[in-house]
C-alpha cells in the first residue's frame, strides 16, 4: 500500500469512526500535546523538562493502549477500546510498557544535556545538529517498537525495541516522507497560532485554537503514521512467511509423517 493510499485510509477511518478515533489520538498524543500547549501558554517558552517528564510519565501505558487499539481498527474495522487501559495492569506489563517509553525519554535527556553544554561553552552548533540527527535516526529506527509492542507480538520492551530496529533496515527515508507530509500541516498552523498567540499576549482565543487543532488533528497523523507501520509489519511477515515457505524441504515432512508410527511403536516398546 502506497503512503497516499495509507493516508486516503486513515482519513476514511476517521470520518466513520470519528468518536473512536478521536479518543483514540487524545489517550496516545492529544493528551501529551494539550498538556504542552497548556505548559507553554503558562510558563512562556521556558518550560521545565521535569514539569513535562513527570505528567508524560504516567500516560505512557494509555499511549501504549492507545496504539494498540490501532490494528483491530486499521485491519478489520474492530472498535476495541478496552484496550486503553490494559497496560495499566498487571505489574509486569505495566513495567514493560514504562521501560518502553522511558527510553526514548532517557534519550532525549542524553541529547539535551550535552547539546546545551556545547552550546554553552563551545557554541558549536553543527555538534548540536549532528546529536540531533543521531537521535532522529534512532527514533526512527524504533518507531515500530510501540506498535510490536502493544500489539501482543512481544511481550519484552526490548525484544519489542530489537524487532523494530531490525524490521526499519531501508525503510526510514519512506517514513520520513510519510511523516514530513503527515506532520507538516501540523507544525505550520501550530507555530501560526503561537506567534498570533504571542502578538496578543493575554488573548485567549488563540491558545484554545492550538488545543482545540491539536485534538482534531493529531488523531488522524497518529492513524496515518501508525498505519504506515502496520502496512509495514504486515508486508514484513509475509515476506519473512514466504522466505520459511522456500527454506522448507517439500520432502522432509513427508518423510517425517511416515516415520511417526514408526518412532511411537518404537517409544512403546522401550516402555
Amino acid at each position: 500500500m502506497s503512503n497516499q493510499e495509507i493516508r486516503a485510509k486513515a482519513r476514511a477511518l476517521y470520518g466513520k469512526y470519528f468518536a473512536a478515533v478521536l479518543l483514540i489520538g487524545l489517550c496516545g498524543e492529544g493528551i501529551q500535546d494539550i498538556l504542552s500547549g497548556l505548559f507553554e501558554a503558562y510558563y512562556g517558552a521556558q518550560v521545565p523538562i521535569l514539569l513535562t517528564i513527570l505528567t508524560q510519565f504516567p500516560l505512557i501505558p494509555l499511549t501504549v493502549g492507545a496504539i494498540g487499539c490501532i490494528e483491530p481498527l486499521w485491519t478489520s474495522e474492530q472498535v476495541q477500546l478496552r484496550r486503553l487501559f490494559a497496560f495499566y495492569a498487571p505489574a509486569s506489563r505495566l513495567g514493560q510498557s514504562l521501560l518502553l517509553g522511558i527510553i526514548p525519554l532517557a534519550a532525549t535527556l542524553i541529547v539535551l544535556v550535552p547539546s546545551a553544554l556545547l552550546i554553552m561553552f563551545s557554541g558549536s552548533v553543527v555538534l548540536y545538529i549532528a546529536l540531533l540527527i543521531i537521535v532522529l535516526w534512532l527514533f526512527l529506527r524504533l518507531q515500530m517498537a510501540t506498535m510490536l509492542f502493544a500489539s501482543g507480538r512481544y511481550t519484552k520492551a526490548l525484544d519489542a525495541l530489537t524487532a523494530s530496529y531490525q524490521h526499519m533496515r531501508g525503510r526510514i527515508l519512506d517514513l520520513i516522507g510519510m511523516t514530513v507530509v503527515v506532520l507538516l500541516p501540523q507544525v505550520l498552523i501550530t507555530a501560526l497560532l503561537q506567534a498570533l498567540s504571542e502578538q496578543n499576549n493575554g488573548l485567549w482565543i488563540f491558545p484554545a485554537l492550538e488545543i482545540l487543532f491539536a485534538m482534531l488533528y493529531v488523531p488522524y497523523s497518529m492513524f496515518a503514521i501508525q498505519g504506515w507501520v502496520l502496512e509495514e509489519i504486515k508486508d514484513s511477515e509475509q515476506r519473512q512467511e514466504s522466505q520459511n515457505k522456500r527454506n522448507q524441504s517439500p520432502i522432509l515432512p513427508k518423510i517425517k509423517k511416515g516415520l511417526e508410527p514408526r518412532i511411537q511403536d518404537f517409544d512403546d516398546k522401550q516402555l
